[in-house]
């Protein structure tokens, strides 16, 4: 019987949708069976995403499956900018959830669309979503106008990888498939060969171009972590930033488990100020010094090119029991450490590198990021731009990200390795490192 009824509601032209997939009485028999339009992901699958490799796999293929049945997407339970963002990377169609809005009255919904169509606009958000630049990419592909030829090919694998002899549009051909598997940074690689095969102005090289942006667009993070090994640094763009100990109710832009200093709106401020670095306590309960002598609240410090230490805690002449270290570079970076009395620093690096332009890495003593095995003096350059961190290789040099070879900017994306010589780091979101409390010295453990 409800098949029948199911059945004849859809001849009428209703769309029908299955509600919670993957729990309950929504079985694969039942997708079978019955002529659903719309599949919904259940939001407990969907609020472990980002946290669970099962979840993900789950997500995934519950996508895939649906495509391949003609089914439409809707993903339950979004509650972050970041999740809606990674299910459109994962070509989910639609989403539900208190990011997007709570329950509102039927006549607000108007309004609704109008204040979020604004808001997007506002934040820069508005540009064509990835999809729309896909399905112009896939009508040049298909329609071939410069061949002559109605009957073009999409590769459905790119694993051999474009040759010397393919043109660009030969690559482009290959685009489809990282796209539709969620490849992002392997299908921007590919655009790259594609635009340089493609000599002179085409709409293929056009569409591209538009497609390039796109993904750049979708890879962007503003704030990163870099690892390798026991070293952590993490990359900071701006002109003014708090400097404090790690507190959920008042968060530092750089946050430093440290009990010697104060929360970020009480403890520090290291700011640019035309061309030129300075400190200046906020307030802090144990103080910061400079040679011995205290900040004094509010008031700047200028901050010299090389290594400046910044004591804090400091009694008499005995040695301070926590203490700052800023290395400013000729770039104008700020290399930022800290130690504590009685704690190693060997073994666990944690720095934050600073920069308002652009900062170098390389194995030069003058790079910004000084990594000793890089392969050359200066590899590669950071910049903030766009709303995110971008890495571009130094002339003549290139670098890996993940499998895929760059010689020009690209954005740096979370859940990657890059690679410059020898130096393999680890990019992760900041939330995904988890600082390890160092052990206490004897002594304190004792007290």
């Amino acid at each position: 019987m409800a098949l029948e009824i199911l059945s004849r509601l859809r001849l009428k032209g209703f769309q029908l949708s299955i509600d919670d997939f993957g729990t309950g009485f929504s079985s694969l028999e039942t997708l079978y069976k019955l002529p659903f339009c719309e599949l919904k992901i259940d939001k407990g699958f969907v609020f472990d995403l980002q946290k669970s490799p099962e979840a993900r796999t789950l997500v995934e293929s519950t996508i895939s499956l649906a495509r391949k049945l003609g089914l439409k997407i809707c993903a339950e339970g979004v509650e972050s900018e970041e999740l809606f963002n990674e299910l459109r990377n994962l070509q989910c169609d639609d989403a539900q959830g208190y990011y997007i809005s709570k329950p509102i009255p039927a006549a607000a919904i108007g309004a609704f669309f109008q204040q979020w169509d604004s808001a997007q606009k506002a934040s820069g958000k508005s540009s064509s979503p990835t999809l729309a630049a896909i399905h112009g990419l896939l009508a040049e592909i298909l329609s071939s106008p410069d061949d002559g030829d109605d009957d073009a090919t999409i590769v459905l694998s790119s694993a051999a990888g474009p040759s010397a002899t393919e043109t660009g549009r030969d690559i482009t051909a290959r685009i489809p498939s990282l796209l539709l598997s969620g490849d992002l940074l392997g299908s921007l690689e590919y655009v790259h060969r594609a635009i340089r095969a493609e000599t002179g102005h085409s709409e293929l090289k056009s569409k591209l171009v538009s497609l390039q942006s796109e993904l750049e667009r979708s890879l962007l993070s503003d704030s990163l972590v870099m690892t390798c090994g026991q070293r952590a640094v993490r990359l900071l763009a701006g002109e003014s930033f708090t400097i404090g100990r790690e507190s959920a109710s008042n968060e530092a832009d750089v946050a430093i488990p440290c009990r010697w200093l104060s929360r970020g709106t009480k403890n520090l401020k290291l700011f640019l100020e035309a061309g030129h670095w300075y400190v200046a306590d906020l307030g802090s309960t144990n103080g910061h010094f400079l040679n011995g002598v205290r900040l004094k609240p509010n008031e700047k410090q200028a901050l010299a090119t090389g290594e400046t230490v910044l004591e804090i805690g400091k009694t008499g002449a005995e040695a301070a029991p926590a203490w700052l270290r800023l290395r400013i570079g000729r770039e104008n970076s700020v290399e930022l450490s800290y130690g504590v009395a009685g704690e190693s620093d060997e073994g666990n690096e944690q720095n934050w590198l600073i920069f308002h332009q652009e900062a170098s890495v390389g194995r030069d003593s003058d790079a910004s990021l000084i990594v000793n095995d890089s392969g050359s003096d200066f590899a590669a350059d950071f910049s903030f731009r766009d709303r995110g961190l971008w890495i571009t290789p130094r002339s003549g040099n290139t670098i890996y990200i993940g499998r895929y070879e760059f010689s020009q900017a690209v954005p740096l994306p979370a859940g990657c390795e890059v690679s410059f010589g020898a130096s393999a780091w680890k990019i992760e979101k900041p939330h995904a490192i988890s600082v390890q409390p160092r052990s206490l010295p004897l002594t304190a453990a004792i007290a």
